[in-house]
């Protein structure tokens, strides 16, 4: 569990502060003790009141934390919730992820007083990460330690979630399961509707989702109305945690000091309502005087404050926008000149209105419906919804597409319109479709009180006025209104193109007496109307004769996007959500356009899995549908991460400065202001490190870990110096506050496979050649010959906890604990740069919150910064933990690829030759070496296909992009994409379907692969078989013709797609197993838990083969003292490697133990191990398979059959519907089968499985990089725009498939595995290509229906297949539609 992982440090002098962190961590709650940021959080009955100097003194902040009041003498309005609960609180279950209110990990639930003072209201969920802790006044919060945790007893909630193995690394679990909480709260009784679509703002990298909604659909089907409360461990009974049930009746040893019962909450209650009774304008002041917060009750106090402030002020409501969303519009994120301190004031005023309850309301009369400014998009959401109208529904049902549940909970109607009037180029939602409904603002002259109404399309501007309200005329029954968007992902993504569209029409004759046609995300400068395309319509019919012509070619004329990368698909986007607009008018619509016109309304997803046939009961608990022996703790956030870890006093904190322009020749750094920065202790650079005698590298491939000055910069986010700080906020502060002086740009960035061959950037200037038969004689004689190209991009590790590593010195020389996936690679490279032996750096690995392969190199620098922190600063511990903007910009992602390829097939389709040149965009540095070129591609680009002729050339390219690295599945899912790709371009040439193309092509028994690999064991046949079997292919084949024939402008897609995985040997993972004198069982490995279920099935294993029970075993944290440097965890074996030396080990033990259990063949194992200690035997014994030992049925037997122990083999076969005129994708069905081999863990493995693939339907889908190349959106020609979850966008629980159903091949006896399985971890990845292959056969199906010669066009549309790529791949013209007929006729 997490307490046996925990990681704890031998201290020195700070051995007594460290146990007092310590123990703060484990009792979730500090007793006191000096402020260090935000103030010291006391008991109410121990107040600390310190007058604050220079400002209005305020009143202790005060609210309720998981059922205990608290106080916060002098709170800091810089400080945020999650860094306060986590830093002072010691309420570490609360995840700080993204810290931009993407992800969801920060999830806590917050009530409000209730009117009558009395009770609470129902909570509501919350990003703590957007939250100013100074907003919490007279509230109750719940973190994920207040629903419950192993002390307190755990919640239904949390058990359901481990029972379902609804967690993998855990790092996000807190946060779904405070959000169910609070759903709860909301709703005993919640449907599965409302369920499905409750974590649009939770995001998960390792589930899928998929038993994480299964887990909770589970509940919404029974009666769990007694679930709202916490757990009473006490009794086993349900506390009073939810308004609706009675307080606790008492009887039990805690009484009314038990949290559960609420008995800690009178006096948080009191100070509430007093707080209320009293108003006045409340004042805080950050530590360092730069901010004061001021929080006035009533307009005429916030009137007050505007009109005589002196200094700068910011009018704040949630904070969303501000924390979140204007990062991403004033280049900050990109570390832009409003990034760091140098560019803000000397004091800024913060002016919070959230309680000014003038401000917030909602009422409706004849003149419409009117929202105060501080209604809540949630809020209005329902508002809207009851005030009838189409008008009021259209506007409710479109705000619920925006952001997140945990977003709309806080942000409000006035901050949206407001952040879009100060940035236009924010493409808000609210502000479109208010305007396009005609919405008005009032607004208050702070100076006169007086009033004035000002329409929204003309609010240009809010500097100095209150926006105090929007009124929203409802208009007559007859009037049409109709809003969209269109965005990369379904849920939680800012729009490409938002629409609003009114008509206003004559009751008697139905003609068009007034039109507003509005835009938004086309331009900079904001919401753009049509009033030309408005004209048009006016005092015509709908459906008029010739209209739809008219409208459609006024206004392709009229809105025309801004330049840049999307104005062609912006352009098109324009008409066509006008066009379905027009289409939903008409009277009598064509069935045909009827599915266009209605959109598609997503239903409750579902699942099924069937794991049966992949257990062996004889090998029980090995193969057992168990949870992870951690599933509990993370469920309660009590699985510590690095940055849960106890800290020192003394604690340091470092931040790296990245360069902000690249390529140059050389740079100049000042570090004047950081010096003068608040906290700063020292900086590091390239100069430092040389003058100190240390390395500078991060790879034995030449990357520096600091780019020296005179060498320039390799590429935008290259680490140039660090910046060693007090607290981790002015570190991150001091390394903005340092200036760069840019040397001459070098030339234009080459940032894509395609600049690299223009530029011949490559890094190996001859192509690398391999061959097999004879190619080019076979392409010659094939009856079919063609040629084509294929691409696919980079992908994002996306890990939930950032790349974090604290180092302190320790009595035998320098201890780290790194999130990595390789502990003695980190203190192979921290002895290099120290130059001190490896004996002098021990390097502790607990857990990770999510990996991927982006903590296995990628792990080293924040690790040496940390090691090179502490060096400079006298031994004093040294956190670097990244923020997800400069993590994804500094570090590399997956390998894009690029294949150009010629094949020969006959007429049936089956191939003959492929010619390709492939090439690889490695970045500007390599990583540990050579990643590979075609030596390990030619392992997947055959995929399960025989092609006797090959003749392959490959590029690997140099770009001024960082350097890449292995990502989940690296080498087979591009080369199965690429093959993929291929076998759609044989069937669509040879005009066959393409899983007759695949099912012609495949390997069978005893066929050589591409490698050389002998298939043996093939189950490409079996699996392909059983996936067809499945998913009842055929008759679903003719649905979706059927489906085709009958709709013009939604089209669906079915495709098969079949997989083959080269495992690696699993040799070289020493175990260590201990049995303790109390007959509890050590398991010391060296493989690193990061969510894949490794300790549970070297639990399972060491139960298996001991005799004892699982909850006997623990696994310990991974050290680098038994950790070699190659024991990297990675490529999906390492579970089997600890296996199997774990195998070796036990075996040993019961080997020793052998002579004492003959002797007494009756005992019980404690008795038998006690008798064992007192005959001095030793229970310890360390184990390694090298791959020599032999044990059938339990470790690999011999083998010969090529470069790898055995295959993977798997199949999908997926369907998509596309809609033709925006490009959206809905993943209907994917039936998936997948070769396991007799699985160690069914519920791990499965959950593998289903996260594996959803994580490259995101590859496939979503997941797209955008490069500025002329530093027009990010301020630096060469940024990643995508590096934060503003841009980059990971599938979502409503981007799933809407039926997922798994198989594990039966009766697959893997002899070559342990214990006869296989491994999961990556091969059902390579499976998502199938995603692709069904978009387009969509795609082709409405070419084939337009005709015109596009049908004869292969579609090539590359990875990720977009929106964008795919709207436009459709080759869609809306001037050749009409609204009637089969839709597809001229327009009249």
């Amino acid at each position: 569990g997490a307490r046996a992982r925990g990681l704890d440090w031998p201290a020195r002098a700070d051995r007594t502060d460290a146990m007092a962190a310590l123990m703060r961590g484990i009792i979730g709650r500090c007793c006191g003790g000096p402020s260090t940021s935000a103030g010291g959080l006391h008991h109410h009955d121990q107040p600390i009141n310190q007058p604050a100097v220079g400002y209005p003194t305020s009143a202790p902040l005060t609210f309720v934390l998981n059922g205990q009041t608290v106080e916060v003498a002098d709170p800091d309005p810089k400080i945020l919730v999650v860094d306060w609960l986590r830093q002072e609180g010691g309420y570490t279950g609360t995840k700080r992820s993204c810290a931009e209110g993407g992800c969801g990990a920060c999830t806590i639930m917050i009530q409000e007083l209730s009117q009558d003072g009395k009770t609470w209201k129902k909570g509501l969920p919350i990003n703590s990460c957007l939250t100013p802790l100074v907003s919490l006044g007279g509230c109750k919060v719940t973190t994920v330690e207040g629903v419950g945790t192993e002390e307190e007893g755990y919640h239904p909630i949390q058990k359901k979630m481990a029972d379902c193995n609804a967690s993998q690394c855990g790092m996000c679990t807190p946060g779904f399961v405070v959000n169910m909480y609070a759903l709860l709260q909301e709703n005993p009784k919640p449907t599965a509707e409302e369920v499905e679509r409750r974590f649009d703002g939770n995001l998960c990298r390792c589930t899928g989702y998929r038993p994480i909604l299964d887990a909770f659909h589970s509940l919404a089907t029974t009666d769990i109305e007694d679930l709202a409360g916490a757990p009473c461990a006490t009794r086993g009974e349900r506390g009073a945690g939810a308004a609706t049930l009675p307080a606790c009746a008492g009887g039990c040893a805690k009484g009314g000091s038990c949290k559960k019962a609420g008995g800690g909450e009178a006096a948080g209650i009191d100070a509430a309502r007093a707080r209320r009774e009293a108003g006045g304008v409340t004042f805080y002041r950050s530590g360092d005087n730069s901010t004061t917060w001021a929080q006035p009750s009533t307009l005429a106090q916030l009137c007050d404050l505007m009109s005589s402030s002196s200094s700068p002020y910011e009018i704040v409501a949630s904070n969303t926008g501000i924390r979140g969303v204007k990062k991403y519009y004033d280049n900050a994120a990109w570390g832009g000149d409003d990034a760091g301190t140098a560019a803000a004031p000397s004091e800024t005023l913060l002016i919070n209105i959230s309680r000014i309850q003038e401000l917030n309301f909602v009422q409706q009369n004849s003149n419409g419906v009117e929202l105060g400014c501080l209604t809540t998009l949630r809020d209005a959401i329902e508002a809207l919804a009851d005030s009838g109208g189409v008008k009021g529904a259209a506007l409710s049902a479109h705000i619920a597409k925006v952001a997140s549940q945990q977003v709309r909970a806080a942000a409000t109607i006035g901050g949206n319109l407001s952040l879009h009037i100060k940035y236009p180029a924010f493409p808000s939602d609210v502000a479109t479709i208010l305007a396009g409904a005609g919405a008005s603002a009032t607004l208050v002259d702070p100076e006169t009180k007086k009033e004035s109404s000002v329409a929204v399309e003309d609010l240009k501007s809010v500097e100095g006025l209150v926006l105090k309200s929007v009124v929203i005329p409802l208009g007559s029954p007859a009037d049409k209104f109709f809003t969209d968007r269109v965005a990369l992902r379904h849920q939680n993504a800012h729009a490409i193109v938002n629409a609003a569209f009114g008509l206003d029409l004559d009751p008697a004759g139905g003609t068009i007496r007034g039109a507003r046609i509005f835009f938004g995300g086309v331009s900079a400068a904001g919401v753009v109307r049509a009033p030309k395309t408005e004209a048009i319509l006016i005092g015509k019919s709908p459906s008029a004769d010739g209209l739809m012509g008219q409208a459609l070619s006024a206004l392709s004329q009229e809105v025309v996007p801004d330049d840049g990368r999307q104005k062609q698909y912006k352009s098109s986007l324009i008409q066509s959500l006008f066009y379905k607009f027009l289409l939903g008018l008409q009277p009598q619509l064509s069935p045909q356009l009827a599915s266009a016109a209605a959109g598609f309304d997503r239903p409750v997803s579902t699942g099924l899995v069937d794991y049966k046939g992949a257990q062996d009961p004889n090998e029980f608990p090995v193969s057992e549908n168990m949870p992870k022996v951690e599933a509990l703790t993370n469920t309660s956030g009590e699985t510590l991460y690095v940055d849960d870890l106890p800290e020192y006093r003394s604690s340091l904190h470092c931040a790296f400065v990245l360069a902000r322009t690249g390529p140059c020749s050389s740079f100049q750094l000042d570090f004047d202001d950081a010096i003068a920065a608040a906290g700063f202790v020292c900086h590091v650079d390239a100069s430092s490190l040389s003058s100190s005698g240390l390395q500078n590298a991060v790879s034995p491939s030449g990357e520096p870990l600091f780019a020296p000055a005179k060498s320039g910069v390799a590429y935008v986010g290259q680490r140039l110096a660090m910046v060693v700080c007090d607290t981790e906020a002015n570190a991150l502060e001091a390394a903005r506050a340092v200036k760069v002086s840019y040397g001459p740009v070098t030339r234009d960035p080459v940032l894509t496979i395609e600049d690299a061959i223009a530029a011949k950037s490559f890094y190996n200037s001859k192509a690398e050649a391999f061959s097999k038969g004879d190619a080019p004689s076979a392409l010659s004689s094939s009856a079919v010959k063609f040629s084509g190209v294929a691409e696919c991009g980079h992908q994002h590790h996306f890990y939930l906890e950032q790349q974090t590593a604290v180092a302190a010195r320790s009595s035998d020389g320098i201890k780290l604990a790194v999130s990595t996936q390789g502990p003695g690679l980190i203190a192979a490279m921290v002895s290099s740069t120290l130059g001190v032996p490896k004996t002098q750096v021990e390097v502790v690995q607990g857990f990770a919150g999510g990996a991927y392969g982006g903590k296995s190199s990628k792990s080293v620098p924040c690790a040496l910064a940390a090691a090179v922190g502490t060096h400079f600063c006298g031994g004093r511990p040294v956190k670097c933990k990244m923020e997800i903007n400069d993590n994804l910009a500094m570090l590399g992602s997956r390998r894009p690829h690029r294949l150009e390829y010629q094949v020969g097939c006959t007429e049936e389709g089956k191939i003959n030759a492929i010619v390709a040149t492939l090439y690889y965009q490695q970045g500007a540095y390599l990583d540990f070496g050579d990643m590979g070129g075609l030596d390990v591609l030619q392992m997947s680009l055959d995929g399960v296909y025989n092609c006797e002729n090959w003749q392959l050339s490959g590029f690997e390219c140099k770009t001024d992009t960082p350097g890449n690295t292995f990502c989940r599945g690296p080498v087979f899912l591009p080369g199965t994409f690429l093959i993929e790709s291929v076998l759609d371009h044989v069937a669509h040439q040879v005009g066959r379907e393409a899983e007759e193309v695949k099912s012609l092509n495949l390997y069978k028994k005893g066929d050589v692969s591409l490698a050389g690999q002998t298939l043996a064991d093939s189950n490409a046949r079996a699996t392909f078989d059983l996936c067809v079997s499945n998913a009842d292919f055929g008759d679903r084949a003719k649905e979706v013709e059927d489906f085709n024939a009958k709709n013009a402008l939604v089209k669906r897609g079915l495709a098969i797609c079949p997989s083959k995985y080269m495992m690696n040997p699993c040799t070289g993972f020493p175990s260590l197993v201990s049995v303790q004198e109390d007959a509890s069982v050590l398991i010391q490995h060296t493989g690193c838990e990061i969510g894949q279920g490794l300790n549970t099935k070297a639990v399972q294993t060491a139960a298996l083969e001991l005799g004892v029970a699982c909850d006997a075993i623990k696994c310990a944290a991974t050290s680098s003292r038994i950790a070699k440097t190659g024991n990297v965890t990675g490529g999906s074996t390492t579970s089997e490697a600890i296996c199997a030396s774990t195998v070796l080990a036990c075996q040993e033990i019961a080997r020793r133990m052998a002579p004492v259990k003959q002797a007494n063949p009756d005992a019980k194992w404690a008795d038998l191990v006690s008798k064992c200690y007192s005959q001095g035997i030793d229970l310890a014994a360390r184990a390694v398979y090298d791959g020599s030992q032999r044990q059938p049925g339990v470790l690999p037997d011999q083998q010969d059959n090529g470069p790898s122990p055995y295959v993977q083999y798997g199949c999908a076969a997926v369907e998509v519907q596309v809609d033709v005129l925006t490009g959206e994708t809905q993943v209907l069905r994917v039936d998936l089968v997948q070769d396991n081999g007799i699985s160690l863990n069914t519920a791990v493995d499965v959950g593998q499985i289903q996260g594996s693939f959803i994580m490259g339907l995101g590859y496939m889908l979503t997941e797209e990089f955008v490069w500025d190349r002329t530093g027009k959106r990010t301020g630096s020609a060469g940024s990643n725009v995508s590096n934060g979850t503003w841009e980059y966008k990971p599938m979502s629980s409503l981007d799933i498939p809407i039926e997922f159903n798994v198989t594990l091949l039966p009766k697959s006896v893997n002899s070559h595995g342990v214990l006869g399985s296989k491994s999961v971890g990556e091969p059902p990845l390579i499976l998502s290509a199938g995603v692709v292959s069904a978009v387009r056969k969509a795609v082709q199906a409405f070419r084939r229906q337009q005709g015109g010669g596009k049908e004869k066009e292969f579609c090539a549309i590359s990875a990720p297949a977009t929106v964008e790529k795919v709207q436009l791949a459709t080759g869609l013209n809306l001037q050749d539609l009409t609204l009637v007929g089969r839709g597809l006729s001229p327009v009249r």
